[in-house]
């Protein structure tokens, strides 16, 4: 399945290569394809970078260019945060880059204006301007990219629930299946660097008191996790900041943080029965522990958020050696 999977992913990149990319940017393409989309990818976003990008390059030119653009980076850069600074003052030196970046923009504002625009174009666009601007070490402009694909998910959103039948010219299946998880995985990240806090609400479902949470794949377990991870971040940072400040907490910020501790409790409950109902794959265990320690941490961030002393955090110690 995985060649398959490749052979198709191959016949793609000839089919952009030979009708829309000249000259020297086929490289770019094909660097892409090879080494810059699976040093990208990981396990559970693979098909994004692997396929859907390339499927959409293949006829939007905001997306091409966009993807040409990373690719003519990712095949310049040493992969040092220190050469990636660097590279913000050197323009010169990404010239080809540079032109695809700023030919993806143009070619997104007026494809926004056209009637058949549909909205995952401009999210695979952001997608892709993010992870440009995080390999840069332009972590600024990589935010306000952020900030604009979650704008354009809540307007999707709320059309969605305006509109009783199937938009024209939208694919909520591969938004909400595809796209949205990407954004939810980076939700953590984004608010470490300034994200307010209500482009966090639009997707904040948990699992309340003792409803039961059932996981039918590492993925559902995995985009769970993300959503748990999300608002222990947002408690940390916002109850974090009145902890420095000595502000008083509201009985409603005490009230979010025991449900966030037992959001955390039930999500372990349910990994642990699918783990124990399932035949994991080798990678799949791996997976699951990974996301278990990272459970354990977010879990001990938020139980012992409000505590003074350091010593308070040694009644874990067993979990993390059993992990």
């Amino acid at each position: 399945m995985v060649i398959a999977g490749r052979q198709q992913t191959s016949s793609m990149v000839k089919v952009v290569s030979v009708h829309q990319v000249q000259g020297e940017n086929i490289q770019y393409l094909e660097f892409y394809y090879h080494c810059g989309g699976p040093r990208i990818s990981g396990k559970f976003d693979h098909d994004f970078w692997a396929r859907t990008v390339l499927q959409m390059a293949q006829s939007e030119t905001a997306v091409r260019h966009a993807l040409l653009a990373l690719s003519c980076l990712a095949k310049s850069e040493s992969g040092t945060l220190k050469d990636a600074r660097s590279g913000l003052v050197a323009v010169s030196k990404q010239k080809t880059m540079i032109t695809h970046y700023n030919k993806a923009l143009t070619q997104l504002v007026q494809r926004m204006a056209e009637p058949s625009y549909s909205p995952e174009v401009g999210l695979v666009c952001c997608l892709i301007f993010i992870c440009l601007e995080s390999l840069r070490g332009n972590y600024d402009a990589a935010l306000t990219h952020y900030k604009s694909g979650l704008d354009i998910i809540s307007a999707f959103k709320n059309r969605s629930r305006c509109i009783t039948g199937p938009a024209e010219n939208v694919r909520p299946d591969m938004i909400e299946e595809v796209i949205l998880p990407l954004f939810t995985r980076n939700i953590a990240t984004a608010i470490i660097y300034g994200l307010p806090s209500e482009h966090v609400s639009f997707n904040s479902q948990y699992p309340i008191g003792t409803q039961e949470c059932i996981f039918n794949t590492i993925l559902d377990a995995d985009l769970s996790a993300h959503n748990l991870r999300n608002m222990a971040f947002l408690l940390i940072r916002n109850l974090g900041t009145k902890i420095i400040t000595q502000e008083p907490y509201t009985e409603e910020e005490l009230q979010e943080l025991a449900d966030c501790i037992a959001h955390h409790q039930v999500w372990l409950r349910a990994l642990e029965k699918f783990e124990r109902e399932t035949n994991l794959s080798e990678e799949d265990v791996v997976a699951a522990t990974m996301l278990k320690a990272i459970h354990v941490l977010m879990y001990v961030f938020a139980s012992r958020l409000l505590l003074q002393s350091q010593t308070d955090f040694d009644q874990h110690l067993d979990d993390f050696k059993a992990i």
